[in-house]
């Protein structure tokens, strides 16, 4: 409850409005100080890198899309490339033991003939080993045989969404045999545990007749018909040879390579498997050097894509720091402006009715 001396009653009511109309102006200020605070704060809140930005997401969709047509034959394209790798890892195994044959001679002793035999027998484990880890079970087109006939995955590849595809018919690129004797029953020799195994159809059914390869021994062997005949503790078995892959057999069969005309004929065996070899690993090594050429076309666009798409993102957050920078002293001149607003509306009532002016005041020199 205030009291307005009748004496002075206009004078009194104008100053009370005044009053009453600085305050309002003063609080209106206030609440434009705290909503241009709010707003600086949104907008400086405002993530740097702003993904719908055209300039963002053209490049980004088209990486996408190459990423997409990569991932679409990137599994055949790694697959290819160990298939050319194992292949050539072949190659140097079967060269290597070539020297060794061709290093024995007449002077040669038994212990360095037994020695070159070993390594002949050795390289055709590696070789097998090499075949077999090419691929997943199911999914190899030069090893892991599936059946009698040795018989592999052919593979369809991809060309990463073109729509083309190249078709390879697996073969068998290991170091096999069987050998069928007069019965029909077909005889595998395990090179790790150097037992011959009798079945009567291989792999899955073994007649149970095995013999370990120390205890049989060879009669006779025409390498040009396959024709054999061995010894074994169960009698002679004599069968017709088959021989898959690389078409190599094992010293056993060249006697140990215990005289000339034995290290003879393994070498002339050995040189038709390296022909041959050669020639059959030709589609897969193409194939891969095709495919690893084409997904090198993809990493490099991507990679390509990607600079780009970091500039762009270096771009936008330059972009956004500045206008922060620009903003920030945008809203400090304003908050300053209304801040002396602020000030002198209470300055001149203070001026106009009291006489006298705030200490700070923007007003202080005009009373002097």
């Amino acid at each position: 409850m205030f009291t307005i001396n009748s004496s002075n009653a206009a004078s009194e009511l104008f100053k009370l409005s005044s009053e009453l109309y600085v305050n309002q102006i003063s609080e209106s200020l206030r609440v434009a100080q705290n909503a241009l605070a709010e707003r600086a704060n949104k907008e400086l809140s405002k993530p740097a890198v702003d993904f719908a930005d055209s300039r963002l997401t053209r490049p980004q969709s088209e990486r996408d899309k190459l990423q997409r047509a990569k991932d679409s034959f990137v599994e055949e394209a790694t697959l290819l490339s160990t298939v050319a790798a194992n292949l050539n890892k072949s190659t140097a195994v079967l060269t290597e033991v070539k020297t060794k044959l061709a290093a024995l001679n007449a002077a040669s002793t038994a212990a360095e003939r037994a020695a070159a035999a070993k390594a002949l027998d050795d390289a055709l484990l590696y070789v097998n080993k090499y075949a077999n880890t090419a691929g997943d079970y199911g999914k190899n087109p030069i090893g892991k045989p599936q059946n009698a006939s040795f018989r592999t995955s052919d593979l369809v590849v991809t060309s990463g969404g073109t729509g083309a595809t190249t078709f390879l018919q697996g073969k068998f690129l290991g170091a096999e045999f069987t050998l069928t004797d007069g019965d029909g029953k077909t005889w595998r020799l395990d090179r790790a545990a150097q037992t011959l195994t009798q079945y009567d159809s291989y792999p899955d059914q073994p007649t149970g007749t095995s013999y370990a390869m120390a205890d049989v021994s060879l009669a006779s062997f025409d390498e040009g018909t396959g024709a054999v005949t061995l010894n074994t503790p169960g009698g002679a078995v004599g069968g017709t040879i088959q021989k898959f892959g690389v078409q190599m057999l094992d010293s056993f069969f060249y006697n140990g390579l215990s005289s000339d005309q034995d290290v003879a004929n393994a070498m002339a065996a050995l040189d038709s498997a390296l022909a041959r070899f050669s020639i059959d690993k030709l589609p897969f090594t193409g194939a891969a050097v095709a495919l690893e050429g084409r997904l090198g076309q993809f990493n490099a666009k991507i990679k390509e894509l990607d600079k780009q798409i970091s500039e762009i993102t270096s771009e936008m957050i330059s972009e956004k720091a500045a206008a922060d920078k620009a903003l920030k002293a945008k809203i400090q001149i304003q908050q300053n402006m209304l801040a002396l607003t602020v000030g002198s509306s209470g300055a001149m009532v203070d001026l106009f009715f009291r006489g006298t002016i705030k200490t700070g005041s923007i007003l202080d020199n005009v009373k002097k």
